[in-house]
């Protein structure tokens, strides 16, 4: 595509530097000519080649081995159920916080519990929607280790840019186990107050939702139950 976007900034270079010095007293016997190959025929050109490029990539990944660490990512209004397989074999959930290993390929695999949202994080690859009943897979691999921040492209309703997310690229597999196993073993749900805004929680990450009371935390920590306190008196008449 860069060189693609060159080539097509020099021929324009070219054709405005020849308009400007061209003879005033030429005038085009074709016209209609030059439109249909500057209008129609290079740009169907370009798209042509760049899809053909693109299948060709894509059958080429395709083909090759599949990745040995696979996530799910399932978008709600407003927050990321992310779903890992702990050391057990058992899932392991976050809200927010997706973990996988860094220099390896992995497979996300993208799905919606209510409206179209869509996955993204701009510096690991492309978007992808999230569509209630399909399932879509993205491949995609943070060579470095490192937090990448994600967020949801497709507006999903009143709060969508409610919807930020981090992905954690581990260098040290014992590392990303332990992360993963430290995990809720049951799904979370982000909680909401009455105008649907993440209610914010001690501690908790970029975009992270707080976990009901009484349940693990997406790192594994117990959130604390609130001891009932006692009535206020009563003013004096």
């Amino acid at each position: 595509m860069f060189w693609a976007g060159m080539g097509l900034l020099a021929l324009m270079t070219a054709l405005g530097t020849y308009a400007v010095l061209r003879p005033r007293t030429r005038t085009l016997k074709r016209p209609y000519l030059l439109l249909a190959l500057g209008g129609i025929v290079l740009p169907v050109a370009g798209i042509v080649a760049l899809l053909g490029y693109d299948v060709w990539a894509g059958a080429q990944r395709a083909r090759s081995a599949a990745p040995a660490y696979g996530v799910q990512a399932t978008g709600h209004q407003w927050y990321w159920s992310m779903r890992h397989t702990g050391a057990d074999g058992r899932p392991r959930y976050a809200v927010n916080v997706l973990h996988i290993p860094a220099g390896q390929p992995v497979e996300v695999r993208i799905g919606a519990a209510d409206v179209i949202h869509s996955f993204w994080v701009p510096r690991l690859g492309g978007k992808l929607d999230a569509i209630p009943g399909r399932t879509n897979v993205l491949r995609l691999q943070a060579d470095a280790p490192g937090i990448y921040r994600g967020q949801c492209a497709e507006f999903c309703g009143l709060h969508h840019a409610r919807m930020p997310f981090e992905v954690h690229a581990h260098a040290d597999p014992q590392a990303l186990a332990q992360a993963v196993q430290a995990l809720s073993t049951v799904e979370l749900q982000g909680e909401v107050d009455a105008d649907g805004m993440p209610l914010p929680a001690d501690g908790q990450r970029l975009g992270q939702a707080a976990p009901p009371t009484g349940m693990a935390g997406p790192h594994g920590a117990q959130a604390p139950t609130a001891a009932p306190q006692p009535p206020a008196p009563e003013s004096p008449r």
